[in-house]
């Protein structure tokens, strides 16, 4: 048997088990919590950092942090919302990733839940590498 002949077969079940995969990621549990992060410059290279939290179940706790905030709130109905601000400073000409999580608490099940935004100058983006593939596909290789 030729190696074409068995990429064939192997492609498909690489594929199969790669949609296999990302279909349980699909149903995997997360946290009963709706994240936004939005950013406002005060200049300067100041931002405000505004950091909203809306439950999608009822929990017992729930802790969000953004920069150096960390706010504990607890008993919280489904469909509450709640929000958090701070404050970061990213120098002239550099940036930065900044994030916001969430920790809740339902019982005994803590899950988290992190959202995140780019402030100021963005990296330049990492080469590519183009690989044709037999059956005439490109796929590209991405190396961080």
């Amino acid at each position: 048997m030729n190696a074409t002949r068995l990429a064939g077969p192997l492609c498909v079940l690489l594929l199969s088990a790669c949609q296999h995969s990302s279909e349980r990621a699909e149903r995997k549990p997360t946290a009963p919590v709706k994240l936004t992060l939005e950013t406002r410059s005060l200049g300067n290279g100041d931002h405000e950092l505004t950091l909203t939290a809306t439950t999608t179940a009822a929990l017992d706790s729930l802790v969000l942090k953004t920069g150096e905030i960390v706010k504990e709130f607890t008993t919280l109905e489904n469909g509450a919302t709640r929000t958090i601000r701070a404050r970061v400073h990213i120098r002239d000409g550099e940036g930065q990733e900044v994030t916001g999580t969430a920790r809740t608490v339902k019982g005994e099940r803590q899950r988290s839940a992190v959202t995140a935004i780019w402030l100021g100058v963005k990296p330049p983006e990492q080469p590519t590498t183009v690989i044709p593939l037999p059956d005439g596909e490109k796929a590209e290789e991405v190396r961080e």
